[in-house]
Order: C-alpha cells, then structure tokens, then sequence
C-alpha cells in the first residue's frame, strides 16, 4: 500500500501493481484498489468509481467518466456508503443492488448534456470520453455538409428545369407570334 495515486492518475486499470509489477488494478471499495493476480492493495487518495475505475477528486458525487454516482445511503440507517459497498459498515444491512444499477443507468440525454456542459465549461473529460463526443459531433457536421451538398444538387436540377420550360414557354410563344404574323399577312 505504498502508493498514493490521486485525480491525476485517472483509472485504476492503468496503475501498476506495488507486488508484481502488473497493471489492471480493480476498485475494492472507494479508496483501495486490488491486483486481481497477486491481491495486493494500492490506496488511492481519491475516490474510485465503482463502475469504471475512474479516479474522482475526492468531493465528486458522480464518476467525471460514466455519470455513476459514487455514493449511496444505506436504507436502514442512512449512512453515506462507496457506491460499489455490499454491506453498510456502520448499522451491516445490505445495500441494494437492484439501486446500484437503477443509479448507473442515467438517461442518455443527461449523459450527454452533461458532457457537452464539461466541453463548454471546459472541464476535463477522458481522452476517450472527448473523443467520443468530438465524433458525433463529426458526425453530425458530415450529415450537415451532406445536406447542404444535396440541396446544391437539387436547387440546380430545379434550376435546370426552369431554364428548360423557359426556353419552351418562349419557343411556343415565338411560334404563336410568328403563326399570328403569317395570318394577318396572308388574312389581307
């Protein structure tokens, strides 16, 4: 328990095991994290997030990463509890999990609300989380250019249509000018 990675560090995955060098270290509770093949134990100086393993700044509600949030209430005392707890430490009743996951699935507009609100406010995101946000906005910029190509096509077939039925409209009429000329002349 030598290591005390903090926000920085970013997920528990990514740091290396003090026991055998490895890395893919996995949340135990909200300040420890486990090597799954050797069990040893690194504390972090933030909070873990259940879920993803992210590294919160200590006083976050909800994991910067995937919107989870780290604390629950205990339903028989009210203690606050890490979100990934089994049991409340204080009174021993079991925490619901059916609740955990209640919590975890957050509705997607508010995931991503949340998000576009970090990128404008200019709060930090995950590499992989700015990432995933910068290709829908490519691609709804694709769709866009898209579009606007499409309409360009249109606006000149619709072009090429008047242009034609003009030039018929004024044929006719220079026919009919021409038939009306040839009749007076010839009606004398």
């Amino acid at each position: 328990m030598a290591l005390q990675p903090t926000f920085a560090a970013a997920f528990a995955r990514e740091l290396t095991c003090p026991g055998c060098d490895r890395r893919g270290l996995l949340p135990l509770d909200a300040h420890t994290a486990e090597c799954p093949a050797c069990s040893a134990e690194v504390t972090v100086a933030d909070i873990l997030c259940p879920e993803c393993g992210r590294i919160n700044p200590s006083d976050a509600a909800l994991c910067i990463t995937c919107n989870t949030g780290l604390w629950r209430a205990c339903p028989n005392c009210g203690t606050r509890n890490w979100a990934g707890a089994q049991d409340c430490p204080r009174c021993g009743r079991r925490i619901d999990p059916l609740g955990r996951l209640l919590d975890r699935h957050v509705d997607v507009h508010v995931q991503r609300s949340a998000r576009t609100d970090d990128l404008v406010h200019g709060k930090q995101l995950d590499g992989w989380a700015a990432q995933r946000v910068m290709d829908e906005l490519q691609t709804i910029e694709d769709r866009r250019l898209a579009q606007i190509e499409a309409d360009k096509r249109q606006a000149r077939i619709e072009n090429r249509r008047m242009l034609v039925l003009s030039l018929i409209l004024a044929a006719f009429f220079a026919l009919g000018a021409l038939g009306v000329s040839m009749f007076l002349l010839f009606a004398r």
